[in-house]
């Protein structure tokens, strides 16, 4: 599989603890969900990924702590949600995204600290929304947007709740 035309939805499987036979998949037309799988705890696939057509939306996966493919995602042409991941500690998997076409919102990640992974984003079509990230030092955020700012982005960026490093 290298492709596929619409929507790729993985949610709501209690007992999926991984994700790997996406390897070869190099774009979706759609959008890409993984959503609220209560057991899963790693993803390594995707690692050929380049594109989404839509919204790419990592929601609920509440024991999830490794991810390992997306390294080669470049292109959303929706917005990003990173939300409620409670054990995902650092965005290293999107280090090769350089442009989101609406909003990036991560929100309610208990240990996001690092969100390094996000240094190639040139190009933001929406607004940056960071909220309820525990550990997250406001001052990393303030540094995205400086960056995203000097290349041109005008969206609004809204920050609450996060660390106070």
């Amino acid at each position: 599989l290298t492709s596929v035309s619409g929507d790729l939805s993985i949610a709501y499987n209690n007992e999926l603890t991984g994700i790997a036979g996406f390897a070869n998949l190099a774009s979706v037309g759609g959008k890409l969900e993984i959503d609220n799988n209560d057991a899963l705890t790693s993803i390594d696939g995707f690692d050929n990924l380049a594109s989404v057509g839509g919204n790419v939306r990592l929601n609920g996966n509440d024991t999830l702590t490794t991810i390992t493919g997306f390294t080669e995602l470049a292109t959303i042409d929706g917005y990003l949600d990173i939300d409620n991941n409670d054990n995902v500690a650092n965005l290293d998997w999107l280090s090769s995204l350089a442009s989101i076409g609406g909003d990036l919102r991560v929100y309610g990640n208990e240990a996001l600290d690092d969100i390094g992974g996000l240094s190639s984003l040139e190009d933001l079509g929406g607004d940056l929304t960071f909220h309820e990230n525990e550990r997250l030092c406001a001052s990393i955020i303030e540094a995205l947007m400086g960056t995203l700012t000097a290349l041109g982005w005008t969206g609004a960026c809204e920050s609450a709740d996060n660390g106070d490093c």
